[in-house]
C-alpha cells in the first residue's frame, strides 16, 4: 500500500495487476532492506499509535502496542483522580516520537512539556 499509494480496498481490487516498474523497484528495495533487519516502520516512515500516524526513523524507538496500554491506564487514572474540567500538566522525558505526549494531550487536553 505504501509503495503504490493505494488504499487497502484498491490493493485488494488490483491484487493481480503488475506493479509499474518504478514501484516494483522500490518494493524490491524495501524487501531487501527488511530482510537485512530494517523495520517496516523505518521503511515507510510511519507507525500508528492510538489510531494516529506518527513519523518514525532510525533515531527514535517505534511506538509499541504495549505502550498504548500504558497510555490507556494513564487516561483512566487521570479520569478517576481529577475532575474533567481541571487543567492538567505533565512532563514526558525522553519523548522520542512524541506518541505518548501527543496522545495524552489530544485525549485529555493535558498540557505536556516533552523533551528528548
Amino acid at each position: 500500500m505504501h509503495v503504490c499509494g493505494w488504499s487497502r480496498s484498491e490493493l485488494l481490487a488490483r491484487f493481480h495487476d503488475a506493479l509499474p516498474e518504478e514501484q516494483d523497484h522500490l518494493f524490491s528495495k524495501f524487501v531487501t532492506q527488511h530482510k537485512a533487519g530494517v523495520p517496516v516502520q523505518h521503511l515507510t516512515g510511519v507507525e500508528f499509535f492510538y489510531g494516529r500516524p506518527f513519523e518514525v526513523n532510525k533515531h527514535v524507538l517505534i511506538p509499541r502496542p504495549e505502550t498504548e496500554e500504558v497510555v490507556l491506564a494513564a487516561l483512566h487514572l487521570v479520569g478517576d483522580v481529577f475532575p474533567p474540567d481541571q487543567p492538567l500538566k505533565a512532563v514526558d522525558v525522553g519523548t522520542g516520537s512524541g506518541a505518548i505526549a501527543i496522545t495524552l494531550a489530544l485525549e485529555k487536553k493535558i498540557t505536556i512539556c516533552h523533551s528528548d
